[in-house]
């Protein structure tokens, strides 16, 4: 039952419109799935975990905007199925109901739910491999349960590297009181240099190419302007109106309680929340999607507080239902809250896909600063100029020179220009040089060779 109330919530923006990033993975993985190589062709600003998700979801029949959502939403299902099998090992299975329930709620982490961005699935890999450091010490192979979670923690960091957040409490949860914990640590350790012997093998001849583009690229960002209000989002992250706000308080005051008693290890995962507080305080450029992380480092603990507190002092059923009532106020507040966020997709960019389908063959390649277009129009990206992002041009991994010689090294048929392409006069000059052809949608111009 759970698990249908989120895929209604979470489904409820499957299809409204995409941002920026997601028409750059999406077009990205399409370029994959034809023959074009990651980091050799394809610009690849995330580890390549990333994008086999992406084909895999493709494979399961995703074919389109909508079915890449649904996608999405399964991870973030996954997410909280995660949570669940963490809070029931730790504090039984109120616990993990209620980390489950409260992550669903979380206003921020359902906004995001359907998104093709890289965010939700390491948050995923990460609480699956806090659940698995948690029962090496209860299972009788614990080199290999803690085996399977360094695998687990490692892939995470080949999603996003930002899931290496996890790495401190994934420890403190792999070594509390356990008496075998040469053996966990030593699993462990072998099961994430597994994993990444296997990545490294598997993308060795491009490995400076994703060093440049998943290192270099965001380490050089750091100069460049804010995107976002860092102290107004943080201010205002706990939205005192949400049931999810007041939950994650009583969790904290119920954690603050069990502290002497030292017998949950409520507080590893508070670390986690810490750790990501301090994270989103720091980074720069911070990003709407980087905020993700704090509903899930905070909703685990807070349930499981809540939830290990009520296993000791037997609340009465009065205490119970008004969690219960939050937690149904907390849904019914975010269902209405998706329903005013649904937006249609632009449509300047589908009738800009349109053009590009009626004026292109299946096996043109093209070029596009909307990087969707091209993904709704069926046609193959070019895959150094997969992502022509101002922030791009901002850090000097891409030049207008080198944009230029990369429409005529890929032997590029048309180009669509609506966003950083077109804030160079000389840019646009040489395209229409070379491509005299052109077609307009208002701010959104094709440009036929």
């Amino acid at each position: 039952m759970l698990v249908a109330a989120q895929a209604l919530l979470f489904g409820r923006l499957v299809g409204t419109d995409t941002d920026y990033d997601e028409g750059v993975y999406l077009s990205s993985v399409d370029a994959l799935e034809h023959g074009q190589e990651l980091g050799k062709d394809v610009f690849a600003p995330q580890p390549p975990v990333f994008y086999l998700l992406l084909r895999l979801i493709s494979l399961a029949g995703a074919d389109s905007v909508r079915g890449f959502h649904w996608g999405m939403v399964a991870v973030a299902i996954a997410t909280c199925a995660a949570a669940y099998l963490l809070g029931r090992a730790i504090a039984g299975p109120l616990a993990g109901l209620g980390a489950s329930a409260l992550l669903t709620i979380a206003p921020s982490f359902t906004l995001i739910a359907h998104q093709v961005l890289a965010d939700v699935p390491p948050l995923a890999l990460s609480l699956l491999a806090f659940w698995l450091a948690w029962e090496a010490q209860k299972r009788p192979r614990a080199g290999a349960v803690a085996a399977a979670g360094g695998a687990a923690l490692a892939l995470a960091a080949a999603v996003k590297p930002n899931a290496l957040l996890a790495l401190p409490t994934f420890l403190l949860l792999l070594l509390w009181r356990n008496s075998r914990r040469e053996r966990a640590l030593g699993g462990a350790l072998a099961g994430a240099a597994a994993v990444s012997a296997v990545l490294l093998f598997a993308y060795r001849d491009v490995l400076g190419e994703l060093w440049e583009s998943v290192v270099t690229y965001h380490r050089d960002a750091r100069d460049t302007p804010a995107v976002v209000d860092r102290s107004h989002e943080l201010a205002t992250f706990l939205n005192w109106k949400t049931p999810f706000a007041w939950l994650v308080i009583a969790g904290l005051a119920a954690s603050l309680l069990l502290l002497r008693r030292r017998s949950e290890p409520v507080w590893a995962l508070w670390a986690w929340a810490a750790v990501s507080f301090v994270f989103v305080a720091f980074h720069h450029p911070l990003h709407h999607n980087h905020l993700v992380v704090l509903p899930v480092a905070l909703a685990t603990p807070a349930a499981i507080g809540l939830a290990a507190l009520a296993r000791r002092v037997r609340p009465d059923a009065a205490a119970v239902g008004i969690v219960v009532l939050l937690l149904a106020a907390g849904y019914a507040q975010q269902h209405r809250r998706l329903a005013v966020a649904y937006v249609p997709e632009n449509p300047e960019l589908v009738a800009a896909a349109e053009t590009l389908r009626r004026v292109t063959a299946p096996d043109d390649l093209v070029v596009s600063d909307q990087p969707l277009v091209p993904f709704l129009a069926d046609r193959r990206v070019w895959g150094p100029l997969v992502d022509t992002a101002n922030l791009r041009f901002q850090t000097g991994s891409l030049t207008e020179g080198e944009v230029l010689r990369e429409l005529d090294k890929g032997d590029v048929r048309a180009v669509v220009v609506g966003r950083a392409l077109a804030r160079s006069p000389e840019l646009v000059a040489a395209l229409k040089t070379r491509f005299p052809t052109v077609r307009r949608h208002d701010r959104v111009t094709v440009y036929v060779r």
